[in-house]
């Protein structure tokens, strides 16, 4: 079959990079393979909706106990790789970090049965928020890597390599940083508006679902972040990428950014009436005040520092004038032109 030949390149392209990656088998009824399929379904539903036809991609799980995810595309099928060391880290952070105040989030409803997944085994309110949590995180990885796809990444001699290779002319510096800040913006553009365009009726709830969606994108850069060295101690000009400080900088930007755009959509809405000026910055604000009251709790330890201090502006000024100039390098292939 032509997925076994897929398989084989990935794996392949994997072990020539390091040779101990390797493809995990997925048993059935697994998490991972129902992760899969799930994320797949997403994906190519969304580009039904934006592109005039839907693109073929695969996900498959890498065997390491790393952080990370990749994209690369093998003949016309766009292969998303998952590192395993992905879910079992989040779970981790999760059970912690739902012990720690989610119960205090009152009025949830879960909008979208589809984007649920049970991996806490934990029928409490908490742990229903947990698993709502872990999904949305996946949700927004799956759709950050297609974002990858969307500009264009995959089809200009970009593939695995760039986030793997010690050769510090394909690894590191702003333009590698710059891909994943234009990744980002298509990841929260997808995500979030998907997820508050497709059930809200009114803003009571656009908050509590903004609230979780930050939680869950936190709580993936929150993974990432261990082991980094504090920002103002790294030189960040050699890294594939952005310090994960650096991109919760601009990832509460990009929020406010899609949520006046919801908002602006749901102005036309009969059901609901927007009263408030600027009622994107009034929820984000309100969001993040949220967020930083349920992180500071217990013995969680959260780099704020870090993502209010100069340098952190610095470096996403760094990026965001890099990502101007990739973006006209990728726009001829970009399946959607970066806006």
């Amino acid at each position: 079959m032509k997925i076994d030949k897929i398989h084989k390149k990935f794996e392949l392209m994997l072990k020539k990079i390091d040779k101990n990656l390797s493809l995990l088998f997925c048993e059935e009824d697994s998490l991972e393979l129902e992760l899969a399929d799930v994320l797949e379904h997403l994906i190519i539903d969304s580009s039904k909706q934006y592109l005039e036809h839907s693109i073929c991609v695969r996900f498959f799980w890498i065997d390491n106990r790393e952080v990370n995810a990749c994209v690369t595309k093998i003949e016309d099928i766009y292969c998303i790789g998952l590192f395993t060391g992905i879910t079992t880290s989040l779970i981790e952070h999760i059970k912690t970090f739902y012990q720690n105040g989610l119960g205090d989030l009152e009025g949830i409803e879960l909008p979208s049965k589809n984007l649920y997944l049970d991996v806490l085994n934990d029928e409490s309110k908490q742990g229903k928020l947990g698993n709502y949590i872990f999904t949305l995180a996946f949700f927004y990885l799956a759709m950050h890597e297609y974002g990858h796809i969307l500009c264009g990444h995959c089809d200009k001699n970009m593939s695995t390599s760039l986030f793997f290779e010690d050769d510090k002319n394909t690894k590191g510096c702003y333009d590698a940083q710059a891909k994943e800040y234009m990744a980002d913006f298509y990841g929260i553009a997808n995500s979030l508006s998907l997820m508050l365009c497709s059930c809200l009726t009114n803003l009571p709830d656009i908050g509590i679902i903004t609230t979780l969606y930050i939680t869950a994108v936190h709580s993936i850069f929150w993974i990432f972040n261990d082991g980094y060295i504090p920002l103002e101690k790294c030189n960040c000009n050699v890294m594939t990428h952005p310090h994960p400080m650096v991109r919760m900088g601009y990832f509460f930007q990009l929020i406010e950014i899609e949520l006046q755009h919801s908002l602006e959509i749901f102005e036309k809405h009969k059901m609901l009436k927007i009263k408030i000026d600027n009622a994107a910055e009034h929820i984000v604000g309100a969001v993040i005040e949220d967020f930083i009251n349920v992180i500071s709790r217990g013995d969680m330890n959260f780099a704020i520092y870090d993502l209010l201090n100069e340098k952190c502006d610095h470096e996403i000024k760094k990026i965001s004038e890099s990502a101007k100039e990739i973006k006209e390098y990728y726009r001829e292939t970009a399946l959607i032109d970066y806006i």
